[in-house]
This record gives structure tokens, sequence and C-alpha cells, in this order.
């Protein structure tokens, strides 16, 4: 009663080959179909544009800032403090 053949019958592998490869064959085909519409979809916009089209006035320049000039030159800095030493003479 609970051989092997039976399990085959309402589940065997010809069956279960049958349906994924159905299933793989639709979902292939979707993916294909979805595919060519978004490539027709997307072919109506390949022209180049300027980035800001259509934002209304261009920005305003900024006017360059000299950089300050060194007039005098400055002192190196003063070496720090020596400690005190501990030696006796």
């Amino acid at each position: 009663m609970g051989g092997g053949a039976g399990t085959e019958t309402i589940m065997g592998g010809r069956q279960a080959t049958t349906l994924l490869t159905k299933v793989t064959w639709w979902t292939a085909g979707m993916f294909l179909f979805l595919a060519l519409v978004l490539t027709f979809m997307s072919s109506g916009g390949t022209q180049v544009r300027p980035l800001l089209e259509g934002q209304g006035q261009n920005p305003t320049p900024v006017a360059p800032t000299p950089l300050p000039i060194e007039t005098q030159p400055t002192a190196p800095p003063a070496p720090p403090p020596q400690p005190p030493s501990n030696r006796r003479p």
C-alpha cells in the first residue's frame, strides 16, 4: 500500500518538470515583453538637453575676491622656554 510507485502518479517527476518549464517560459516571456516596452518608452528621451532647461533665469556670476597680500614678513615664533636643569654644577 505505501510503495514508492504511488507517489509518482500524483506528483511525479515529469509533471513537476512540465510545470516548472511552463512557469519558466512564461516568466521569461513576460520579462522580455516588459524589457521591450520599457526600451521603446525610454527611446523618446534620447535628445541631449541642458540640465537647467526651463529653470527661469540664469544664476548671477560671483565676483572673484582678491587674495590678501602679506606686506611685512612675520618673525619666526620664539623658541619654547627651557625647563630648569636639576643638575648640580
